[in-house]
This record gives structure tokens, sequence and C-alpha cells, in this order.
């Protein structure tokens, strides 16, 4: 059944070009698998990133907790300044 495949048919230069492709796409196979490990340390580079990233923007939410109980306390003692305690 492949024969009609191999047969040099008046359409055979649409089964040329079929070919070379298929040949083209067998040879990039061929360099993406030999990229795999290089594509793999890649991935671990972005990944370690990402985890540092994750915990540097944890520590910053922390610090803006932190920023928003300071501000509010100082904005506590300013009203506490203006407003004298027997004026209340």
């Amino acid at each position: 059944m492949a024969n009609w495949f191999r047969r040099g048919t008046p359409g055979s230069g649409r089964i040329r070009l079929l070919r070379a492709a298929i040949g083209r796409l067998r040879r990039r196979g061929a360099e993406r698998i030999a990229g795999a490990p290089a594509t793999g340390r890649v991935v671990e580079g972005l990944h370690r990133a990402a985890t540092g990233l994750a915990e540097v923007a944890s520590e910053v939410s922390a610090y803006a907790g932190l920023l928003e109980e300071k501000t509010g306390e100082l904005h506590a003692r300013t009203r506490a300044r203006r407003d004298p305690a027997g004026s209340g």
C-alpha cells in the first residue's frame, strides 16, 4: 500500500515536498532532544528565581503590614497630641 507514495506520479512534486518536510521535522526533533538538558537547566533556574521572588514578595508584604501598623500608631499619637485628653 505504501508503494503509491514512492512511485513517481504526475503529482510527485508534492510527494517530494512532503518527504522533505518530514525529513526536516525528524532532524529538528533530534535537535530538540539534544537541547533538552539545556532546557532543563533553564527551567530549574527559572523555578529557583520564582521561588526566590515569592520569598521576597512575602517579606515585602510583611514589611508593608508593619509600616501600616506603625503609621496607624503615629496617627493615633498625633491625634492625641492635637486633641488634649480633657476635650474629648
